[in-house]
């Protein structure tokens, strides 16, 4: 696939206490799919996650340039960190504006909402995050939700998650290759 056409996303993970487990079955499913994965934070230093893993991100959140990428996908744990960050807030709209797949598990849909993009939508979520998010959404009893570009999930849901990420993704794949007018 020439790298124009390739299909890019944003694996956003928190400084401290990602969830690991939703995070692999993330990049399991993205991988599977061909999907090309760049880890962010808000740092590039090390991150941890729930259970001690440590991991480099590739890019710091400042770096990110929308342009060049198909969506952005926060991790849940330790996601709260960024409910109020304004880097993390202002890359989740606009992804969404320029046609991105949004999406977040667990403690991150909370920045979703400091975006501007659960306004009347469907969503996801645990319990720890309902009361920041019903005078928003509508909330959902699936552990995974779409509604439209914008994906959510309750913690410990990443195999789901990650199929459901992929698969929007997948989609946009077959909507930039048809428009470039390659047949499949």
């Amino acid at each position: 696939m020439a790298l124009d056409m390739a299909i890019k996303a944003i694996i956003a993970i928190s400084q401290k206490g990602f969830e690991q487990e939703d995070f692999h079955a993330i990049m399991r499913a993205t991988a599977k799919n061909n999907i090309i994965t760049f880890i962010a934070a808000n740092l590039k230093t090390g991150t941890t996650g729930n259970q001690g893993e440590g991991l480099l991100p590739n890019m710091k959140f400042d770096e990110i340039d929308t342009d060049h990428y198909n969506a952005i996908v926060f991790v849940g744990g330790g996601a709260s960190m960024y409910h109020k960050n304004q880097t993390a807030i202002r890359l989740a709209g606009e992804f969404y504006e320029k046609g991105g797949v949004v999406a977040a598990s667990g403690d991150a849909v909370p920045i979703l909402a400091n975006a501007g993009l659960l306004e009347r939508k469907t969503v996801a979520c645990d319990n720890e995050e309902r009361s920041l998010l019903e005078s928003l959404a509508v909330i959902s009893e699936e552990n995974i939700f779409a509604d439209g570009r914008i994906i959510t999930a309750k913690r410990g849901f990443g195999n789901e998650f990650g199929d459901r990420v992929s698969a929007a993704l997948t989609e946009i794949g077959i909507k930039k290759m048809k428009k470039k007018g390659i047949e499949l």
